[in-house]
């Protein structure tokens, strides 16, 4: 996979695993979780990149055309 998304990412227990082999776009409603998750991305190695974004996914989830973007996608809700 060349592209991942990471639904309800929280700190990224899923993210940076991923981003090991892939781009992540990491989903999460909690701009607490959003803002850790980006500072660990900084500063982490060996990962490709990572986008941090905030969302509420139970109001706003990602439309089919915007899940056509990844090759694949982790959904881990709360």
């Amino acid at each position: 996979a060349k592209t991942a998304g990471d639904l309800f990412a929280g700190l990224g227990t899923f993210t940076f695993p991923l981003a090991r082999f892939a781009k992540v776009s990491a989903y999460d409603g909690d701009a607490d979780a959003i803002a850790a998750l980006m500072a660990g991305a900084k500063s982490a190695t060996g990962i490709k990149p990572v986008a941090g974004i905030r969302r509420d996914l139970m109001r706003e989830p990602l439309s089919p055309l915007e899940l056509q973007a990844f090759d694949v996608v982790v959904f881990d809700p709360p």
